[in-house]
């Protein structure tokens, strides 16, 4: 049975004079769009201005290239400065947003992030830094037997824009592990995860430095093995970046063991990239015009079944060729002498190269290196290639649609200027 159609009880009351009759306002399937009344539009909410600019590095939208001027994000007509990298992104400086701010478009600039203008699946070009807070995930797999991952961590674990979900070793020694908590406590980092491969490992696997800088290192137990400590963090938080500075044993048993799992973006120290792909007029005096050359970190085969994994959707090699011109000397070391206040971070690096320098000129600073990438992309600059391997070396190719990218030179002003954490 169909039933009459409803009506409003007096809709001229509410419409005023020449308001629309009983019969347009009736509901039905002859009632017209344009006969219902007009509702009120909700006002606007003003953004509010924020009262000091907070500093940060994000990607804007796609601007004119070289430095310039551009509305703020904020809708309170000052100014940002945005520049252009040499990825063909742009960089804000400066966005003016206060915390709990919720307008879109403010949103839209302060928590968009470095990220590489590459194709990346999974949705992961999106950005890295998706919380409040603007921070990076970051996972660091390490070693002890060189200076260089200590100083990589030191970096991490006080710079402003990383978040360290995890730190995992190789082989993982309860003295690699007692150096590791002793480091994060000194940050006031107590509550991050430490993973070990091999916890049993025969050898102490820490250099005399660390016991010379540091004296008493007590032991510590891990608190689970390294891939599954690895495997928590990333579940929990997609987008953590992975950084790893030695032999690649802990991230091959994730990958074997969690064959589900999907890694947005991988930062390897190591590989080699020769002649081919580097330019002659970056190319380093003592690598002339070699292809290939050994990389410790690479290890055999099972690292090119890593490189050629779908589960990782970017690999960045900071590589030999690269990390062997980037040198911490005494002219850096009195550069960041001159800060006050230093960070606990960068206090261990700079007490840590006091001592170092007392009996070298300098120090290669491979995994600081491709830790500063980790913060700063443009610290070096990539090419998209396939790595190979022939006998014992390493090499790379050019080659597109393989979402590995290889460093071909680095920007030593740029790194010094990441390496200089700012004061808190």
């Amino acid at each position: 049975m169909r039933r009459a159609p409803i009506s409003r009880a007096d809709p001229s009351a509410s419409l005023g004079a020449g308001g629309a009759s009983d019969g347009a306002l009736q509901r039905g399937p002859h009632l017209r769009k344009h006969d219902a009344p007009a509702l009120p539009r909700r006002p606007r909410r003003q953004v509010r201005p924020a009262k000091q600019p907070d500093e940060i590095f994000a990607v804007g939208a796609a601007a004119p290239a070289g430095p310039r001027k551009a509305p703020a994000r904020d809708g309170t007509g000052a100014d940002d400065v945005v520049e252009e990298n040499s990825h063909g992104c742009h960089l804000l400086h400066y966005v003016r947003a206060e915390k709990g701010q919720r307008d879109e478009k403010c949103m839209e600039a302060a928590f968009r992030v470095w990220t590489f203008p590459h194709h990346i699946p999974w949705g992961y070009n999106r950005g890295l830094m998706t919380t409040s807070d603007s921070k990076i995930d970051v996972l660091f797999d390490m070693e002890t037997s060189d200076p260089d991952d200590f100083f990589a961590l030191c970096f991490l674990t006080s710079h402003p824009a990383v978040r360290i979900r995890a730190v995992t070793i190789t082989p993982g020694t309860i003295d690699q592990v007692g150096l590791v908590r002793l480091v994060l406590d000194r940050a006031g980092l107590r509550n991050i995860p430490v993973g070990s491969r091999s916890p049993d490992h025969a050898k102490r696997c820490v250099s005399i430095f660390h016991y010379r800088l540091l004296r008493d290192i007590p032991p510590s137990k891990p608190d689970g093995l390294a891939y599954e400590i690895m495997a928590h963090a990333i579940k929990s938080h997609p987008n953590t970046t992975i950084l790893t500075g030695g032999p690649l044993h802990n991230l091959r048993l994730l990958l074997e063991n969690q064959p589900r799992i999907r890694i947005a973006r991988w930062i390897a120290q190591g590989g080699f990239a020769g002649k081919g792909v580097v330019p002659p007029e970056d190319r380093l005096a003592e690598f002339g015009n070699r292809e290939t050359c050994q990389s410790y970190n690479f290890g055999g085969d099972d690292t090119l079944s890593l490189l050629q994994s779908r589960q990782i959707a970017a690999k960045y090699l900071v590589s030999k060729n690269v990390t062997h011109g980037v040198l911490y000397d005494k002219t850096l070391h009195e550069r960041l002498a001159r800060i006050k206040n230093k960070p606990p971070g960068m206090q261990m690096i700079y007490d840590g190269m006091d001592l170092y320098l007392k009996s070298k000129n300098g120090k290669a600073f491979h995994d600081p290196l491709a830790a500063c990438v980790v913060v700063d992309p443009d610290v070096c600059q990539f090419k998209e290639v396939e790595m190979f391997r022939k006998k014992t070396e390493w090499g790379a190719r050019l080659k597109t649609g393989t979402s590995m990218f290889i460093s071909i030179h680095a920007d030593m002003e740029r790194f010094i200027r990441r390496l200089m954490i700012p004061s808190p």
